[in-house]
């Protein structure tokens, strides 16, 4: 009589013995095998090591003699010993959602913990409970908390949608972003982006940023100091020499003939004109540093394998992360020369350190590019 399907040799370095058992007697069952030659039939699928093995656990007795319940409960005793029951219940209490971790994966981990544990019929409860209060986010929170006999399954089935919105939401709104050309390089016309570049940042502890009250940020600034609180005509440095070119009417920080600032323009040029160019100016009409949008948008990361809370800005031109940052979690990432300058709407450049290859976790993995931007307060 021919069998149905194959059942290959048990190896305990490729699957654990529960999983097999459970393909095992489905073998057994769609085969028909009768009781009295389980036990043989067994044995048979046995690799030699973990022959071997049951031979040990069974000794002085020999493993003909042992019949396949018998052979079955003897290595499941070894490869899967019964939990000790408060070791178990705190491992489950403690275990919450990782930064970058799937809503998908995490109720498999709970599920997993919970097929440890003695819940009998309260197993749904517990598990509901857990993944509520392990979840990272309040929006997670939030919305569970407010449904009326809720379940485990409907909690799960809340919260993947939930992040399955979150996901389609930043793509969407990069998408409108770039369709609506945010971006701007710059070029050695001096053509000026008037809108915000965006990008990922990072915002560790101390770290500042100015921005520019609504009320001021659209004024045109004056062309000899910068500043944006007053006209050209009745600036205070109009008969200042600078110290960049030598003409009198402007400070050296506005100066048009700075050196850096031409370099890159040229440089920015020549990539409209010659394939191969790595040099580019790139406008921020904002500069990024920490502690005051209220709105906006933080991402739990994995970068280099350590956890960075990070803000999103959709539609991303460059990805940047402060020194200090570098400093503390990624210097095992190598430091290379920087491919783009930074220059804020007032023409003043801003200083890049290089650039650096990170491996980024965020649901899936990937490596990605990150400029490392001077902070303020530190010598270049």
């Amino acid at each position: 009589m021919a069998t149905i399907g194959r059942v290959p040799e048990f190896e305990a370095t490729k699957e654990d013995f529960d999983s097999y058992l459970e393909r095992f007697e489905r073998w057994l069952a769609a085969n028909e095998i009768k009781d009295g030659k389980k036990a043989d039939v067994f044995l048979s699928v046995l690799g030699p090591t973990e022959y071997g093995l049951v031979k040990g656990l069974i000794e002085p007795m020999k493993a003909v003699e042992l019949n396949y319940a018998e052979l079955t409960e003897t290595l499941s005793r070894y490869f899967k010993p019964k939990p000790i029951l408060i070791a178990e219940c705190f491992r489950f209490d403690q275990r919450h959602q990782s930064p970058g971790e799937t809503v998908a994966d995490y109720i498999l981990a709970l599920k997993r913990l919970a097929s440890t544990r003695e819940f009998a019929r309260f197993v749904d409860d517990a598990l509901r409970d857990k993944f509520v209060c392990g979840l990272t986010g309040e929006a997670y929170h939030r919305r569970p908390l407010s449904e009326k006999d809720l379940t485990f399954k409907k909690a799960c089935d809340i919260a993947l949608g939930l992040e399955l919105a979150h996901r389609d939401t930043i793509e969407l709104s990069g998408h409108a972003e770039r369709q609506k050309g945010v971006h701007k390089v710059s070029d050695a016309r001096g053509e000026k982006s008037s809108q915000k570049s965006h990008f990922f940042q990072s915002r560790p502890q101390g770290y500042t940023r100015t921005k520019q009250p609504t009320s001021q940020r659209f004024k045109p600034s004056c062309y000899r100091c910068g500043g944006d609180n007053h006209h050209h005509s009745e600036c205070r440095f109009q008969n200042e020499k600078c110290h960049n070119c030598g003409k009198v009417g402007h400070l050296q920080r506005v100066c048009k003939a700075s050196k850096r600032t031409a370099r890159a323009q040229k440089v920015s040029d020549a990539a409209q004109e010659e394939e191969g160019t790595t040099e580019t100016v790139v406008e921020l009409f904002t500069v990024y540093t920490a502690q005051q949008l209220k709105d906006d948008i933080y991402l739990n990361m994995e970068l280099a394998g350590k956890p960075v809370k990070m803000q999103l800005d959709t539609g991303a031109s460059v990805s940047l992360v402060p020194e200090r940052l570098y400093k503390e979690k990624l210097k095992e990432c190598p430091l290379q020369p920087a491919s783009i300058c930074l220059s804020s709407y007032t023409g003043d450049t801003i200083p890049v350190l290089g650039q650096i290859q990170v491996p980024v976790r965020y649901g899936r993995s990937g490596h990605y590019r990150l400029s490392l931007l001077k902070e303020k307060n530190q010598p270049c």
